[in-house]
């Protein structure tokens, strides 16, 4: 069983177009958006790291808007800020790696089941000192 890993960071933005054309602006190769998600969700190409078979991207990173961000449960309309993703490799290691985040400071964002019912994701989320809690 191979150790927990950062697997995506959604960075809930104000503006996803802004922050699209601030990349753009840099060189960055932005993708062309499918239209039912302009203005809430961009997928940003990430460079590859790990051996050179690898064969998926190291980390991938989303810009999101606040709107979007809203369906993963739990998180509030203005909240901005990086969600940072773990993978792990066994169903029983995600419920382990929520209660060790719970215990490291975390806050629970949803329950533990899809909309179906079916075992899901667990979400929480950790705010810096700095962060306003929501």
């Amino acid at each position: 069983m191979d150790a927990p890993r950062i697997d995506q960071c959604n960075v809930v933005v104000g503006d996803v177009a802004a922050a699209a054309q601030f990349l753009i602006g840099l060189g960055v190769d932005i993708p062309a958006v499918e239209p039912d998600w302009n203005g809430h969700h961009l997928a940003v190409p990430t460079a590859l790291s790990g051996p050179a078979d690898a064969s998926e991207t190291a980390v991938a990173l989303d810009l999101d808007s606040a709107v979007f961000a809203r369906y993963w449960g739990g998180i509030d309309a203005s909240f901005r800020g990086v969600v940072v993703n773990v993978r792990v490799d066994e169903r029983s290691e995600v419920d382990r790696l929520h209660e060790q985040a719970l215990s490291l400071g975390a806050h629970s964002l949803k329950p533990r089941t899809t909309p179906s019912g079916a075992p899901g994701s667990r979400r929480s989320k950790r705010l810096d000192r700095s962060s306003s809690a929501s």
